[in-house]
């Protein structure tokens, strides 16, 4: 019995996070003017009840995309791609849909302002680096959001990923930064991006897909502040960020904070569950109800940065993160054992927090132009409390219950320091 209660509760467990989708698929290929597939084309699926509900991929070789397990209601679909108008559409869905052929219009505007010259984009042997013009910084609401100019880069919410699914790294005037500092930065205030496919060395080990270092216009002493916030009350979700920094001579002292939250009490989990022990079969037929789901992941920072063109960099950095997340679920549970059917209700909760304090301090100092060297050091603590319960009951009686308690503090402190040598054909 104890074996069967531990499967039981690992089923529940990895069960627990995934939100019931229908069996709905949407589908279409992408094509140019010419019929042309386009590949690598970014296609979103996005509610238009809740838009933190979505799902994403890029076209493939024959410039198609499927995208599965969507649940019935009401969509947009979002496609772009680098040179084309974005394509936007509403829909609703209650069936599987195959868009058929979908044409990508190229991008009318006039050529004198889009037209790719040697000037806006440089190639250089380990990057390319990119000028973006006035026209195309209107486009813009922040440095965040800009990275979207670059091939095979995409930026969903907060997040920025390749095409390919892998990390970006995100470099600020060449010091480690995070998209939340990215979205607090004018897109006016861009100088060029420097975007590395290949990583360079010093992240060559972190399977990134790829590295952007944003360089920003030149600094002046003084102070500012930025935010960036989207907020949606029917839905209860938003993103909020705020940053401050003043700038004297060769430093800089920056504050920042921000906080995403969910909140809202529409979660409905359905499970279908078969099993046989000791030659009795088991099943049970799991139809959720509404219930609540909802959490607070908080940033706050702290950083020190002093630097000189082309001679040293150093960056200190305080960071505090939080999450504190609640779900439950209820539900009507229909179960069989051996063609006997009984009836239960079914209910569930957990709650999932963690706080972790990270000290960054980065140094990089070049020599005679021939010479870097590199050092970081991160100090980070962890703190994790997780708590499940799961209860189920027959006439007001329970008939079974489970409990999983978790509790975890870890620390690390991670030193590296990296050597380059550049020689005319090698480094």
């Amino acid at each position: 019995m104890k074996r069967l209660n531990a499967i039981f509760l690992m089923v529940c467990c990895a069960l627990c996070a995934v939100p019931a989708w229908s069996q709905h698929t949407v589908k279409g290929i992408i094509k140019d003017k010419e019929t042309h597939p386009v590949i690598g084309a970014s296609v979103i699926i996005r509610s238009l009840q809740d838009t933190l509900n979505h799902k994403d991929c890029i076209t493939d070789e024959n410039g198609q995309f499927i995208i599965e397990k969507i649940e019935s209601g009401k969509y947009g679909i979002e496609i772009s791609f680098i040179g084309y108008t974005d394509y936007r559409q509403e829909f609703e869905l209650d069936q599987s849909l195959d868009f058929g052929e979908i044409v990508l219009a190229e991008n009318t505007m006039l050529l004198d302002e889009v037209i790719v010259t040697a000037s806006m984009v440089k190639r250089f042997a380990d990057k390319k680096e990119y000028k973006l013009t006035n026209i195309e910084k209107e486009q813009y609401s922040s440095a965040l959001s800009a990275l979207e100019h670059l091939p095979k880069i995409q930026v969903v919410d907060q997040t920025v990923n390749s095409m390919d699914g892998k990390a970006v790294k995100i470099l600020i005037n060449g010091i480690p930064s995070t998209p939340t500092d990215l979205s607090v930065i004018s897109s006016e205030n861009i100088s060029k991006l420097d975007y590395y496919t290949q990583p360079p060395i010093q992240y060559s080990n972190m399977g990134l897909g790829a590295v952007i270092n944003v360089i920003t216009k030149e600094k002046h002493n003084g102070g500012s502040v930025g935010i960036n916030t989207q907020n949606a009350i029917t839905t209860g979700f938003g993103n909020n960020a705020v940053n401050f920094k003043y700038n004297w001579g060769n430093s800089q002292l920056g504050v920042t904070y921000s906080i995403n939250y969910r909140n809202y009490n529409k979660r409905i989990l359905d499970e279908d569950m078969s099993y046989a022990v000791g030659g009795t079969t088991y099943q049970k037929q799991k139809n959720g109800k509404k219930s609540p789901y909802a959490y607070e992941q908080q940033m706050a920072e702290i950083s020190f940065n002093n630097s000189k063109s082309d001679n040293y960099i150093f960056s200190t950095k305080l960071s505090f993160n939080s999450l504190n997340r609640r779900r439950s679920s209820a539900q009507d549970i229909i179960s069989t054992v051996n063609d006997r059917v009984f009836e239960k209700i079914g209910q569930s909760s957990d709650k999932d927090k963690y706080i972790s304090p990270v000290l960054d301090m980065y140094f990089s100092k070049t020599f005679n132009a021939k010479h870097e060297l590199t050092m970081n050091l991160v100090g980070t603590y962890y703190k994790s409390d997780y708590n499940y319960q799961y209860s189920e009951l027959s006439d007001g009686v329970t008939d079974f219950e489970t409990a999983t308690d978790i509790n975890l503090g870890k620390y690390s402190l991670i030193g590296e320091a990296i050597y380059n040598y550049n020689m005319k054909t090698a480094q």
